[in-house]
């Protein structure tokens, strides 16, 4: 079994869940357990990713 932090998405593999994410200080109550059946996570996937522009997202703006 995994853990995952649900803000950034950094993957901890150990029996319990940190004390406090290694990567975004986030507290343990922001980790999610996960199975060894479920989709990967890589560093290069994180959910929080903010990173693209906003016009990628939400096009260009027109007034």
């Amino acid at each position: 079994m995994q853990w995952v932090c649900d803000f950034c998405g950094y993957v901890h593999d150990d029996g319990e869940a940190p004390e406090i994410c290694p990567v975004c200080g986030e507290s343990r109550s922001r980790f999610s357990k996960r199975y060894d059946d479920e989709e990967d996570l890589s560093e290069n996937q994180c959910p929080q990713d903010k990173s693209n522009d906003a016009d990628d997202y939400y096009g260009e703006y027109d007034e």
